[in-house]
């Protein structure tokens, strides 16, 4: 069955199109704009409808490119994560390297005084001899 009150459907699409715009959701503007194309071609308006055609792609572009770069931004965000996690892996290893060090350089120290410890008892108890 075709439509044959095409005034009231355009008042009806001019209705829809104020309210996606009010709400600014350019995916409902964009399928508005598909439906003017199709109701141009019904009255056979068909610069208005290459018009509305022009505007529905511009649209359509305009969504593509934002989804582009919200990928983008997220991927640009998961290669940060990983490089900080990286970072935090090497500062880490870095940090238990140190405390290797430190606890060899204690045992040292240790193992020294007791060796010099050992040696005045034996000097002393020489001397006592």
């Amino acid at each position: 069955m075709e439509i044959k009150d095409y005034s009231l459907a355009m008042r009806d699409l001019n209705e829809v199109y104020k309210i996606s715009q009010r709400i600014k959701s350019p995916k409902d503007e964009s399928n508005v704009q598909q439906s003017y194309v199709l109701l141009y071609t019904h009255m056979k308006n068909y610069k208005k409808a290459d018009i509305a055609a022009k505007r529905h792609d511009f649209i359509e572009d305009s969504l593509l490119n934002v989804e582009k770069i919200a990928l983008v931004k997220t991927q640009d965000t998961l290669q940060v994560k990983k490089s900080i996690t990286y970072q935090q892996k090497t500062y880490k290893s870095q940090l238990k390297q140190k405390d290797s060090l430190i606890v060899m350089l204690i045992c040292a120290v240790g193992v020294l005084c007791i060796a010099v410890f050992v040696y005045f008892v034996f000097k002393r108890k020489k001397r006592k001899k």
